[in-house]
């Protein structure tokens, strides 16, 4: 038997969902079981899964030490190392400043993501909570590719605020940076719906009817170069894709993209700039209407500016 004190971040959660945290590596045919052979207890009284747990509350889980150690969560090392991309921090969030190229979250085995580095750096500056579930989670997610902003919650409830809020293009104002082929002469939006075709592991435009999510993107002008311009992109959903997909559907297909691009201004680029990314930035989020915990950040702006790389390219077209 494993017996648990809920801290103040693992509060609000259901004991079904604190059991699947701790008991990650379990399959869950394992964990219903746990339930139903009525294997745990909150504060002594054998409870089912939809309990809403309190903070202070305590749960026993009666599953044996071997089991116990065989499907428990493996936790990062502590590490200072995410320090460097910090754009902002307080109790409930912490703003981060995502390199291109990494990851938001796991999907490669042997490819550590920016969600694994802020687990490790909340357990650095936390210790005394080293043990508990709660481990510190991006609110949305950002191609491996784009750079720029994310944002974590720090606890259950302020995750499901923000979760909530960035559901939303009136609680959370996004914007983008991108540099498009083709001049763009004045502001646009983009409604298109976008599908997803699996095998290639891309979107495209497509009907409802044939199962196509409605999507809807803002554009305009920041600079324009010879034939090229530079964009300030809202998004108003947030499609898998989106920017890249609705930027080619307009003609304007981002600089750099591999998947939707110009290949043959692609290759110029390379040769000609030795740039090879797809040339697309979260640049900035505004809060609005937030009630609840998070209410404080409204009109909160964040902002990250463009990396080296791509405002060392700006300034390189600016010659021509």
């Amino acid at each position: 038997m494993k017996k648990f004190i809920i801290q103040d971040n693992e509060a609000n959660q259901t004991l079904e969902k604190f059991v699947r945290k701790v008991l990650s590596n379990a399959p869950l045919s394992f964990v219903y079981k746990v339930f139903r052979k009525k294997d745990v207890k909150v504060n002594g009284v054998r409870s089912n899964m939809k309990t809403k747990l309190k903070a202070g509350d305590c749960v026993e889980i009666y599953v044996s030490d071997e089991k116990m150690e065989d499907f428990k969560k493996v936790t990062p090392q502590p590490s200072n190392y995410l320090e460097q991309f910090i754009i902002f921090e307080d109790e409930n969030i912490l703003v981060v400043d995502k390199p291109k190229g990494m990851l938001t979250q796991k999907d490669d085995i042997n490819v550590l993501s920016l969600s694994e580095f802020a687990v490790s750096y909340f357990l650095f500056n936390n210790k005394a909570e080293d043990e508990s579930t709660f481990t510190i989670a991006p609110a949305h997610r950002l191609d491996r590719n784009t750079s720029g902003l994310i944002v974590f919650g720090k606890s259950v409830e302020v995750m499901q605020e923000l979760l909530e809020a960035f559901k939303s293009h009136e609680s959370v104002e996004k914007h983008y940076l991108t540099l498009v082929n083709g001049e763009v002469i004045s502001n646009g939006e983009v409604k298109f719906s976008l599908i997803k075709d699996k095998e290639k592991k891309t979107v495209r435009v497509g009907s409802s009817n044939a199962g196509a999510k409605s999507a809807w993107t803002i554009y305009e002008p920041v600079e324009r170069y010879k034939g090229f311009t530079l964009l300030d992109v809202r998004i108003l959903t947030g499609r898998t894709h989106q920017i890249r997909a609705h930027m080619l559907a307009i003609g304007h297909p981002v600089v750099g993209d591999k998947k939707y691009g110009d290949f043959a201004a692609n290759k110029i680029f390379k040769e000609q700039y030795d740039y090879e990314n797809q040339f697309l930035h979260a640049h900035k989020i505004i809060f609005h209407n937030l009630k609840g915990k998070l209410a404080y950040l409204n009109e909160k702006e964040f902002v990250s500016k463009l990396p080296k790389k791509e405002s060392g390219l700006l300034r390189m077209l600016q010659l021509y």
